[in-house]
């Protein structure tokens, strides 16, 4: 099988895992991120997106870590300190 970038041969070993690229091209295949998507109150599920998009959702994303909302975890452990 070729490298879908450089068209040079591809290791066996790297297709039969299902790989499409040459270990040189792998440092420049970008890498995707994923984001919990709910529809619903549960089921959630991960939507795998492109670094771009992972950072254009989290300008918009009220929650994190870096927020103060999220799980709630950071409430139960200040309320321990008091």
């Amino acid at each position: 099988m070729e490298c879908i970038h450089c068209y040079k041969e591809v290791v066996p070993a790297r297709v039969d895992a299902g790989y499409n690229y040459c270990m040189s091209c792998a440092e420049h295949v970008p890498k995707v991120k994923g984001i919990m998507v709910w529809g619903h109150k549960t089921a959630g599920e991960m939507q795998v997106v492109s670094p771009d998009q992972f950072d254009e959702h989290r300008k918009y994303s009220p929650y994190g870590k870096n927020t103060g909302m999220g799980s709630g975890v950071h409430r139960v452990t200040q309320s321990a300190t008091r």
